[in-house]
């Protein structure tokens, strides 16, 4: 590796913080594949990798286009590369109009120039002579407006300052996932079995994740109401689950961050032990449908579940704070569900494995799940939110938590969740 100066490195962190200052921008803020386009070139720049940025390669890990794809037929990059040679510099000319490196990224090429700019000195001011026969009472009322414009001046100043620093959701999502698919294990996205919920709802039984390891229910099933052995089992035995499970794993494999380690999408019956305990999971789905979260159930304060009597589908609170309901339940209307969903970011079965768990009172509460966790703006202001109330926890300074949601379902459509209640939790 490349050893660089100590005024080299100073170099190589300020060019970075004028990227981090140019995605978080208005213009940027407002195009995601524009800032995944800037901060690939960059980081590799940067890193000395520069001869890694080409049209295929960017087209692969930025657009995710297969490996074989064919660059004259495929024109999006370089229609993306000309809009980005925009927005920089747009940016340079009204919010960037005080730094000193400009980015441009030269026609023709990808690799990003770093320029020193020189910032033009202010104008000759000039001073006023005041009369020697100026009053007191004259000097001391400038003096006073003096000092309060100063003092306005600075309380601005410290107010843009914070405006400008502060995290901006959609880099706090990305260091949330980049934390999460870079932690130096495989990351293995585990659907619910649908099949074995379903057999729950029929026999009244709760299969606890021994039985499901061990593949006993399938020969204890007791008869049910217009079902024999026999038939349950052969239920009990298809690889179903849900279209909310689906979406959320595909969209989950297109994060731009989970192309750091392997993925591997695992069907709940199919997850081995030694997996789960060596690499970090996403575990969708109530316990009910993927008893692998059984692992976790102590680590939660919020507890998916059903009533086998009324089949009334819940969220169990293990310890309400105050305003907080001890169950809530999902309830049906005429023409809307209220459904709950929640994430959950947990620490592994081993040390810098992360489990994330994602997981509703019904389909619908998945989904309100899966919304939150890939909404930038909700998810970013809440990581925001709680890491400022925990302080330095978890892995990376991201701490642990578990969040209840709330969503109504119209007509079958889930609109933006709304937050219960949520937990930080201490590792």
């Amino acid at each position: 590796m490349q050893a660089f100066s100590h005024d080299e490195a100073l170099l190589t962190d300020e060019r970075r913080h004028v990227v981090q200052r140019i995605v978080a921008s208005p213009n940027f803020s407002r195009s995601p594949r524009l800032v995944e386009f800037l901060t690939y070139v960059c980081d590799r720049a940067l890193d000395g990798r520069a001869d890694e940025i080409c049209e295929q390669q960017i087209g692969v890990e930025v657009f995710k286009r297969p490996p074989n794809y064919n660059p004259n037929d495929d024109s999006i990059v370089r229609s993306h590369a000309r809009l980005l040679r925009q927005k920089l510099g747009a940016y340079f000319e009204e919010n960037g109009q005080g730094e000193k490196i400009r980015i441009h990224i030269p026609k023709g090429h990808y690799v990003p120039c770093f320029e020193p700019l020189e910032i033009p000195a202010n104008g000759d001011q000039s001073k006023e002579t005041r009369p020697a026969t100026a009053s007191k009472v004259r000097f001391r009322r400038q003096s006073w407006m003096w000092a309060s414009s100063v003092v306005v001046l600075a309380v601005g100043s410290f107010a843009a300052y914070s405006a400008w620093f502060a995290p901006k959701p959609h880099v706090t999502t990305h260091i949330f996932w980049s934390s999460f698919f870079s932690s130096g294990k495989e990351v293995f996205i585990v659907p619910a079995d649908s099949a074995l919920a379903l057999v729950e709802d029929i026999t009244h039984r709760r299969v606890g994740l021994t039985d499901y390891l061990n593949h006993t229910y399938h020969f204890e099933l007791a008869t049910a109401p217009g079902w024999s052995a026999s038939g349950l089992s052969n239920l009990a035995s298809r690889q179903y689950t849900s279209m909310a499970d689906l979406n959320l794993s595909a969209r989950l494999v297109r994060l731009p961050e989970a192309a750091a380690r392997p993925i591997h999408i695992r069907y709940a019956r199919n997850l081995q032990t030694a997996e789960l305990k060596e690499g970090s999971a996403i575990l969708i789905g109530g316990p009910r449908a993927n008893p692998w979260e059984d692992l976790f159930q102590d680590k939660m304060n919020f507890v998916v579940g059903s009533d086998p009597a009324t089949f009334q589908n819940k969220v169990e609170n293990k310890s309400p704070l105050a305003g907080e309901q001890k169950v809530y339940a999902e309830a049906k209307g005429d023409s809307s569900v209220r459904a709950y969903g929640v994430v959950a970011l947990l620490p592994g079965l081993r040390a810098a494995t992360r489990t994330l768990v994602v997981e509703g009172t019904s389909s619908t509460g998945t989904e309100c799940a899966a919304d939150f966790l890939l909404d930038e703006t909700a998810l970013g202001s809440f990581i925001a939110e709680i890491s400022k109330r925990a302080g330095p926890s978890g892995t990376n300074n991201l701490p642990f938590f578990e969040v209840l949601l709330q969503s109504s379902a119209v007509a079958g459509s889930a609109p933006q969740p709304e937050i219960v209640a949520y937990r930080i939790i201490r590792n």
